[in-house]
């Protein structure tokens, strides 16, 4: 005589009861794992915000050491959110200096071997960024016809707006800025010189917003022109 086997199924309580469960356990998975990707999504903004503006100031440093304190437009008054100054880069993006006989257009009977020989102009400035409410920190150049290359600072010194609507080559070098007072040019002397130059830029992007303001100092602590300018450290 055979055994029997008796098979028990689930009850329609216990399978409310685990469907349950189920659901809450993995409403909470999803949650914990969309808020980690929130999370790290934000911080890749806030990376991206930081590397991309602080390269933008960067640039503008290193490219401020390499100009000249008497050929830097205007001198600003405080506030200024644009910024000209001289070029010894020409456009292949080389740094030009006098060899003492013939690769300059024009020099001064002074000039020395070594001096910067003047290319152009560069202009950095804020322009409304298309189809957002932000803008963006451009970088145009204006070249000197070859003939006109020189170590000495040309003049008049152009305004950024007469550099913006000329021809010549433009770089987007950061977006997202957040106003068009955000790029932020201070100085501490008049007409006389740049002795102190304060940059300040915003940015907001996915809602985060990043400031820097680093700083530049004339070469001797003079409001003198024709010094050169030495980078400080980022404040």
């Amino acid at each position: 005589m055979g055994s029997q086997m008796k098979t028990q199924g689930f009850t329609l309580f216990e399978i409310i009861v685990a469907t349950a469960i189920f659901v809450i356990v993995s409403t909470l998975m999803v949650s914990f794992f969309s808020l980690s990707l929130e999370y790290f999504n934000a911080g890749s903004s806030q990376a991206d915000v930081q590397m991309e503006t602080q390269y933008a100031l960067s640039t503008l440093e290193k490219e401020v050491q390499q100009s000249d304190s008497g050929g830097i437009y205007p001198a600003y008054p405080n506030g200024s959110n644009d910024l000209v100054f001289i070029s010894a880069q020409n456009s292949s993006g080389q740094f030009v200096v006098y060899n003492g006989s013939s690769n300059c257009g024009t020099e001064s009977n002074s000039a020395a071997a070594g001096e910067p020989c003047w290319q152009g102009w560069v202009a950095y400035y804020l322009t409304p960024q298309s189809g957002t409410s932000y803008y963006e920190l451009i970088r145009k150049e204006e070249f000197l016809p070859s003939s006109q290359d020189s170590t000495v600072v040309p003049t008049p010194i152009p305004t950024a707006a007469s550099i913006e609507t000329a021809a010549g080559p433009q770089t987007v070098m950061d977006q997202y800025v957040q106003s068009n007072t955000a790029f932020n040019v201070q100085t501490s002397c008049g007409i006389s010189g740049i002795y102190y130059l304060q940059l300040t830029a915003e940015k907001v992007y996915g809602g985060e917003l990043t400031s820097y303001n680093p700083g530049v100092q004339v070469n001797n602590g003079s409001c003198a022109s024709g010094n050169w300018i030495l980078a400080l450290p980022e404040n």
